[in-house]
């Protein structure tokens, strides 16, 4: 009672907040407690394993449920009942996200003013929270909790430009990762922890787009600075439009940054703006059969706790969350009949897919199945379809021309990336649509036109074998055997999702698993069919290879986001009506990660800290000066973007020769083996970690010299022949 005098006391000083009373002292109060119910949440999920920013997402979203509850039946008591929870619940949210934006901007601008150094650091951070806090209440206070009167949100979003303002909340998440990210990128070199992600790919990426912007052949696809056998240099099978989007966001940046620093900040924003297109993408899919604020918010929510969210996370800047946008963007069309100009569209999607991977073979083959199922009942969307098969080739065709110069265009055969076979096959494709368009084929019946299709199809099959043989082999069929037989068998993402720890399938397939529930349990119409259709493809895709997970998981959440708030509406009736689709999703997500959680095995600690060191010492640029590096090939990326060195091969250079010699390097029996393999490829640096890694190096072998006062988590050996 004497601390809550002396509180109220200390309160009644101040004018702006006299008038307040004791809501102000309550409201610090449940601040406190939501600040340690987000921090225990977070290390609790961190210890089950879940990425810290999935357990920040999950424990943030706890933690602003739970001061919600409490402002609301605690905080402020006198405040007026609102027409619809909701829409006081989404408010408070775009409340809480506005505060924290300017107790940001506050930090920063104060921290930008004041000299350098811990003092001046506490003072900006304590003005920040300050001037947060007090947004942040009289926000609640006159928008959200009003003491008398209409709460102003009610007037402010009416009816269902609800939506609007609900799209803060991705953005306002994003953007807060996206911000926080690009202040660790701005201390670079000057880094304290290593920059994420721990993919080679990624920078690997970011080094092609830094030759390119360079003054680098555009057309050559060549990656410099490896120490391949005879040519130096080996090509990757990457293509040129995420690098075109890279290069865009690095033009954007001030040019007195340099060209490392314009690529990362370009990496770290274009991810949560392709995420911000697939979340309204799979929204408009889910609402053209359900169009209900419903379908926003369970697609938001759905999408916070799926695999999807991990492809658009600032600074993971890989072509596989552009093919996610991508696919989205497709679902969306053809979630109705199609036109002949939505058909075209849809196909210049598919063509774009084709374009970016070989892989968009396997949708592209999934939605062309599909649709022309639904021409046998409506012969009037082969038109359509047609038209989709041009788009595809079209966009291809462009594709290809954008890629090689003239003269390669039917020399350079290559099945691993865009090449003349998979513009002669989409030709094909287009031809025969255009046949099964023809006004006597259309007037036949089902069967007949079935017939139609199959003969024209086998015949389209027959002339594509016939020019490229080797297309049915795959998209592997040139590379090195020692690729196919060996080392593609130890990349965990080319293996099937079932063959994966059971959190890792868990984490992958309970919303798939629920979408298929709810659509095998409502009546099939059209858009239902497609998207049972697509989600059957789907699971036979991750079958294949678990990464394709991201052409599953977008139909999920939009199978779920349109059937599931109608089913628990109608199966539920004691909780309130707008909270029913949430509160059971959101129970749903708990469960499962807390259960993936507990049956995923432990990482190994002691080797992902001297990673983590050894990631740190490579973009701080400490090894400059000491030739061709043996790391571990997960770090080849990392060791291209900020180091002038050369390596010996990556996971995805397709230079078979140098990932045999890593793998040969690595099983090494003897020191003496592994010198030999070295010496072939003129190494003169190691970087690895003794205690875990190859038994020959933990052996220290005499010519292993060690560098002095480098970290103790890990080790710089010179080899001293």
């Amino acid at each position: 009672m004497l601390f809550e005098r002396q509180a109220l006391s200390l309160i009644n000083r101040i004018p702006l907040l006299r008038r307040f009373g004791p809501s102000f002292l309550r409201y610090l109060l449940v601040g406190g407690l939501g600040f340690v119910v987000d921090a225990a949440l977070l290390e609790l999920f961190i210890f089950f394993d879940l990425s810290v920013y999935a357990a920040r997402g999950l424990s943030m979203t706890l933690a602003i449920g739970v001061t919600y509850l409490l402002h609301k039946n605690f905080t402020f008591t006198d405040a007026a009942k609102p027409a619809k929870t909701h829409q006081q619940a989404v408010a408070f949210v775009a409340c809480q996200l506005f505060a924290a934006a300017i107790n940001y901007g506050v930090f920063c601008v104060l921290l930008s003013l004041l000299p350098a150094g811990f003092i001046a650091r506490m003072f900006a951070l304590c003005c920040g929270v300050g001037v947060g806090l007090e947004v942040n209440f009289v926000l609640l206070r006159f928008l959200v909790f009003p003491q008398n009167g209409k709460p102003a949100y009610e007037s402010l979003m009416p009816k269902n430009k609800w939506r609007v303002l609900l799209w803060l909340l991705p953005i306002g998440w994003l953007v807060k990762l996206a911000v926080a990210r690009q202040g660790e990128v701005m201390k670079w070199p000057n880094l304290s922890a290593p920059l994420g992600p721990n993919d080679p790919d990624v920078w690997m990426r970011l080094n092609q787009v830094r030759q390119w912007l360079i003054g680098d052949d555009f057309l050559g696809h060549v990656v410099r600075n490896t120490n391949a056998p005879d040519i130096g240099s080996v090509y990757i099978h990457w293509t040129r439009p995420l690098d075109a989007l890279l290069a865009l966001g690095a033009w954007i940046a001030p040019r007195d940054f340099s060209v490392e620093l314009r690529l990362m900040l370009s990496a770290t924003w274009l991810p949560p703006l392709l995420g911000l297109f697939a979340l309204f993408f799979m929204m408009r899919a889910a609402q053209k059969h359900f169009d209900h604020i419903h379908a926003t918010g369970c697609v938001f929510l759905l999408a916070a706790f799926s695999p999807l969210a991990a492809y658009y996370l600032p600074g993971d800047a890989d072509h596989h969350g552009l093919l996610a946008m991508l696919w989205c963007v497709l679902i969306c069309l053809v979630m109705r009949p199609l036109n002949i100009a939505t058909g075209f569209a849809g196909g210049a999607v598919l063509g774009l897919m084709l374009w970016i991977s070989t892989e968009a073979l396997m949708p592209m083959a999934v939605v062309y199945a599909i649709l022309g199922f639904f021409t046998l009942k409506d012969a009037g969307q082969m038109k359509p379809l047609a038209a989709m098969a041009w788009g595809a080739f079209i966009v291809t065709a462009l594709g290809l021309a954008a890629e090689y110069p003239l003269e390669e265009y039917f020399s350079r055969i290559q099945y691993d990336t865009l090449s003349m076979p998979y513009v002669a096959l989409t030709l094909l494709v287009a031809i025969g649509a255009s046949v099964l368009c023809l006004p006597k084929i259309m007037a036949l019946a089902p069967r007949a036109r079935i017939i139609c299709a199959v003969s024209v199809a086998a015949a389209a099959a027959g002339v594509e074998m016939l020019l490229y043989p080797k297309i049915v082999a795959g998209p592997m069929v040139d590379a090195d055997p020692f690729i196919r037989e060996n080392f593609l068998l130890l990349i965990s993402e080319s293996k099937s999702l079932f063959l994966r720890d059971p959190g890792t399938i868990l984490r992958h397939l309970w919303q798939p698993l629920l979408a298929l529930a709810l659509l095998l349990k409502m009546p099939l119409r059209r858009e239902k069919l497609l998207l049972l259709a697509l989600l059957v493809g789907g699971f036979a895709m991750v079958a294949a290879q678990g990464r394709w997970t991201y052409y599953l998981q977008p139909v999920a959440i939009i199978a779920i986001a349109a059937l599931f708030p109608a089913f628990i509406t109608a199966a539920l009736h004691r909780v309130e009506r707008p909270f029913r689709p949430y509160a059971v999703l959101f129970i749903l997500a708990v469960i499962t990660a807390g259960l993936a959680g507990l049956v995923t095995p432990r990482a190994d600690i002691a080797k992902a800290e001297c990673q983590s060191a050894i990631r740190l010492a490579l973009q701080t640029g400490i090894f400059k000066s000491y030739g061709n590096l043996y790391v571990d090939p997960a770090m080849g990326g990392d060791v291209l973007f900020f180091t002038p060195q050369k390596i010996i091969a990556g996971n995805y250079h397709r230079e078979g020769q140098g990932l045999k010699t890593l793998h040969n390097i690595e099983t090494a029996k003897t020191a003496n083996e592994a010198l030999k393999l070295l010496e072939e490829r003129k190494i003169s640096t190691v970087l690895a970690c003794p205690a875990i890694d190859n038994k020959w190096i933990s052996e220290k072998p005499a010519w292993l010299k060690p560098v002095a006062g480098f970290d103790n988590r890990a080790q710089l050996f010179l080899i001293d022949r």
